[in-house]
């Protein structure tokens, strides 16, 4: 929809490619051309990701702004800005990290067709390639980079989810 709306429709965003061939442009020039192309794939990996997370955020908060340590913050005459960033938020945060370091394999593989679909010259468009060539040591040395990524994120969303959530370092 993107492509077709704002790439061809309305023509405000190049279809595909990562720079304009031969443009010659150099410095913030060169740097915007960039960011042109880049519009519309990024537009489009943030929607496919940003909706489900929200969705988890909201439910998650949802939730959390029944308790009773957030009647309590009510009580005591708190802002309802500092009750919900700094009481609700933190309460709600444990799932949203839990998800997120799944969400980078899929992340990944977003890549993969995002890059497909807009031409855009970058690892996910590789990874394509190497797997329609059947450049199997390309593809294992993805998969390799790609496993390590989402193990990272893993741990990393674990730790982040033991510093919100202190009941969680007793599970370890």
């Amino acid at each position: 929809m993107l492509l077709i709306l704002f790439g061809a429709g309305l023509a405000w965003f190049p279809v595909s490619g990562g720079m304009t061939a031969y443009s010659g442009y150099t410095g913030p020039a060169l740097a915007a051309d960039v960011a042109r192309h880049l519009a519309l794939p990024l537009t489009a990996l943030t929607l496919a990701n940003v909706a489900g997370m929200f969705l988890l955020t909201r439910g998650a908060m949802l939730g959390v702004v029944t308790e009773r340590y957030i009647l309590t913050a009510r009580a005591k005459g708190l802002r309802e800005g500092i009750i919900r960033y700094r009481h609700a938020a933190r309460g709600a945060m444990p799932p949203v990290a839990a998800r997120l370091g799944v969400r980078v394999g899929r992340l990944m593989v977003g890549l993969v067709f995002i890059e497909s679909i807009f031409a855009y010259p970058g690892v996910g468009h590789t990874m394509h390639t190497s797997l329609t060539m059947r450049d199997y040591p390309l593809l294992q040395g993805f998969f390799l980079v790609i496993t390590g990524t989402v193990l990272l994120a893993n741990i990393a969303a674990d730790l982040w989810l033991q510093r919100l959530d202190p009941r969680v370092k007793d599970a370890y």
